[in-house]
């Protein structure tokens, strides 16, 4: 029998048998269906961003949890926002521990956002931007309109 704790416990038949097991188990593999179906039908993106609008502003909302403020690059070149996220491998697989499994990425990710529709509407110099529980936050200034 495999020393695997995948194989250990999906293999051993005396768990096989029981109700409670079987349940967990057609989840697992029902996730893991789900998952491969998702990567052949929509290719994942990191980070996940939001955007928003406000009278003043545009805010873009990103998550980054566990990502330092030093591996983060933000720049716009021809009304083209990046975010470039260095996200380094953390892992606690050692002597000690042995990893079996992990759905994590690491490397180096970009996010394009382009801004070319509001670029009459923006002012790029007034960019500002906030890290706080792993969620950052990108402010971008409207230019004031005058009254009609």
């Amino acid at each position: 029998m495999s020393s695997s704790i995948f194989n250990l416990l999906f293999n051993n038949n005396e768990y096989l048998n029981c109700n409670k097991f079987n349940i967990i188990k057609e989840s697992i593999q029902n996730e893991s269906l789900d998952l491969e179906l998702n990567q052949n039908q929509k290719k994942k993106v990191y980070p996940l961003i939001e955007i928003n609008e406000s009278n003043d502003s545009y805010i873009i909302v990103v998550e980054l949890p566990g990502i330092p403020i030093e591996h983060i690059k933000i720049s716009i070149k021809n009304f083209i926002l990046t975010l470039r996220i260095h996200k380094t491998n953390q892992n606690i697989s050692n002597e000690k521990y042995k990893n079996i499994f992990s759905d994590r990425k690491f490397g180096i990710f970009e996010r394009n956002i382009n801004l070319q529709q509001v670029k009459d509407n923006i002012i790029i110099g007034t960019i500002s931007s906030n890290l706080e529980n792993g969620i950052l936050t990108l402010k971008i200034n409207k230019k004031k309109t005058p009254p009609i």
